[in-house]
Order: structure tokens, then C-alpha cells, then sequence
């Protein structure tokens, strides 16, 4: 004889979600927009094949249980879902990666769009200091970056003669 689930149990908890799935993936079909499902964004479709992974082996495996083998039921059952899981695993680790790239790429053309404005400040200011120049200007000297050897060895002579 069945066990009647709990309502709080895991299993029943996860079976009204992965029913709760399929019912609304079956109502979109009943719409007629299977172009939509094809339009659907690629994480929202595995995680509802995912859905729909796990209530086909929530149905199977409480069908082991009217079975004289319900072993031997079980494991099939469990390797079916760890197979059909592992493809889609695959598919979302392919989707990972394509992002891990397209991010990069975005980091990468923004650090060159900066490093191309800061080549262009820089020759921006060398045309105005070559024009100044060419009138005859007095041209102010642009400051020196400080070497980070001369900064730290400032501080402390700056600390020594500073009255107490």
C-alpha cells in the first residue's frame, strides 16, 4: 500500500511545482504558440525541462511502487533523470560560458574605448601645448607623476619635520 504524502513533504512540494510546469507549458501549447516556446529565453526553457525531468521521475518512480521489482524500477528511473539532467547541464554550462565570453568582450572594448580617450586627451593636450609654443607662449611645464618610491619617501620626512 501507498504512503500518502504530506503536503509539506519535499516530494509533494516538488511535484505540484514541476506539475505547476507543465500545466502552464501545456496551456501555452493549447494557445497555439509554439513560436513563443521556441522565442522563450534559453534559461527559463531548460528550467522548465528540468521541471518536466523531475515530474516524469516523480511518476515513474511512484509507479515503482506498484511494482513487484521496485529496485531494480527505482535505480532505471533515477538513471534516466541523472542522463536526462546531465544534458541539460550541459546545455546550461554551454549557455555559462557564452556569457563568461560575451562579458569579456564588453570588458574588453570598454577598456580599449578608454584607453583610446585617454590617447586622445593626451594628444589634444600636446597640440595645445605645440600651438601655444608656436605663438611664442610660455609653455607651462606639466607635472610629473610621482614614482611611487619618491610618495613613500616623503611621508616620513614630511612626519619628521612636522612640530609635534
Amino acid at each position: 500500500m501507498l504512503r500518502a504524502l504530506r503536503p509539506t513533504h519535499p516530494c509533494t512540494l516538488l511535484l505540484g511545482v514541476a506539475m505547476l510546469a507543465l500545466h502552464l507549458g501545456a496551456a501555452a501549447a493549447a494557445s497555439g504558440s509554439a513560436s513563443a516556446d521556441a522565442a522563450a529565453p534559453p534559461r527559463q526553457r531548460l528550467a522548465e525541462e528540468k521541471a518536466a525531468v523531475e515530474a516524469r521521475y516523480e511518476r515513474e518512480a511512484a509507479a515503482c511502487g506498484q511494482r513487484f521489482a521496485v529496485n531494480d524500477c527505482l535505480d532505471q528511473a533515477r538513471r534516466q533523470r541523472r542522463q536526462a539532467l546531465a544534458a541539460l547541464r550541459a546545455q546550461e554550462q554551454a549557455l555559462d560560458a557564452q556569457q563568461r565570453q560575451q562579458r569579456a568582450a564588453e570588458r574588453a572594448a570598454e577598456s580599449r574605448r578608454r584607453q583610446e580617450r585617454i590617447a586622445a586627451d593626451q594628444a589634444r593636450i600636446r597640440d595645445r601645448m605645440h600651438k601655444r609654443a608656436a605663438r611664442g607662449k610660455p609653455v607651462p611645464p606639466l607635472p610629473a607623476a610621482p614614482s611611487p618610491a619618491a610618495a613613500t619617501s616623503a611621508e616620513p620626512s614630511a612626519a619628521a619635520s612636522a612640530p609635534p
